[in-house]
């Protein structure tokens, strides 16, 4: 049997588990009770634990390249830098808003420690706007045209109509009633906090003024506003319009713009809804119109 003696007042086992505070050696000693008994130490170094800070160079615009980020490992030594897996200096420079590994080894003893940092930057600046009515070619009797803004980070900027008309941008969406039919290159440029910028365009039609007009909208309740819906126009001297429910059932039809639809199917009224219309038209200096359509029925 052999006796073994640790020093520190360890138990007498041949393995142990310790977490000393602080570098020492533990003194082992073993005897089989016929030999002389043999004594050994183990020194356990306990290190400091490491700790990383950053110094970032300017603010940039997100994405721009140039940002820079400086780490400083603690306690002082030497030390092997990773960033994004591959060896560097303790500066590392790339895009700003960029997301970066970093790791840092001291080779002797094999301590480490690693992290990720955000690089930091301006708010993303982004322009972007929808158009309402968002049509192919934007009917003249559908003006004005809405310019929905839905930009990003954007505190300031400036709109471009297309028309020589242009306007201060403050995050809210403006409307411009085009007063000639054409193409409309609008746009827009914006900035951020840090003067980071950025444009979007779009290119508008606007159409002709048509003889004809439809309303997409009519309320049949007898108020006595828009309880008709009527094809509107002059000179109109043959037509055929036709209105059909969302199933495809013919609602209404006429051959004359002086008879309109009351709302009413064969003595019922319809329901709220939207209706398709189908519209075939001349009229006296022998233009044909022909249109499809939508229209609403508000009760």
């Amino acid at each position: 049997t052999v006796t073994i003696e640790w020093s520190d007042n360890l138990i007498p086992i041949a393995q142990h588990n310790i977490s000393p505070s602080e570098s020492q050696y533990y003194y082992v000693s073993a005897d089989d009770g016929c030999s002389d008994p043999v004594t050994d130490s183990v020194l356990i170094t306990i290190t400091t634990s490491l700790e990383l800070s950053y110094l970032f160079g300017d603010l940039l615009c997100f994405n721009e390249e140039g940002a820079s980020v400086t780490v400083e490992v603690t306690p002082e030594d030497t030390y092997d830098i990773y960033w994004n897996d591959e060896l560097g200096t303790s500066s590392y420079e790339g895009l700003a808003g960029e997301i970066v590994s970093i790791l840092a080894i001291e080779p002797e003893n094999g301590c480490e420690i690693d992290d990720l940092i955000l690089i930091p930057s301006y708010s993303p600046i982004a322009a972007n706007f929808t158009i309402n009515p968002n049509l192919d070619c934007i009917p003249f009797e559908e003006l004005p045209v809405s310019f929905i803004d839905i930009s990003q980070n954007a505190v300031s900027g400036e709109w471009s109509f297309g028309n020589e008309e242009t306007e201060v941008y403050d995050g809210s969406s403006p409307a411009v009633n085009y007063t000639t039919p054409g193409y409309y290159d609008v746009i827009l440029v914006v900035e951020n906090e840090g003067g980071c910028i950025d444009s979007a365009s779009v290119q508008i039609c606007v159409n002709d003024p048509s003889s004809l007009f439809i309303p997409d909208i009519f309320s049949p309740n007898n108020d006595g506003a828009n309880d008709i819906l009527f094809v509107r126009g002059e000179g109109i001297v043959q037509l055929d319009f036709s209105l059909y429910n969302r199933w495809g059932d013919k609602v209404f039809s006429t051959n004359s713009a002086e008879n309109g639809w009351d709302g009413n199917v064969r003595g019922n009224k319809s329901p709220t809804g939207i209706y398709f219309y189908q519209l075939k038209a001349r009229v006296n200096n022998g233009d044909e119109i022909v249109r499809s359509g939508d229209i609403t029925l508000v009760r």
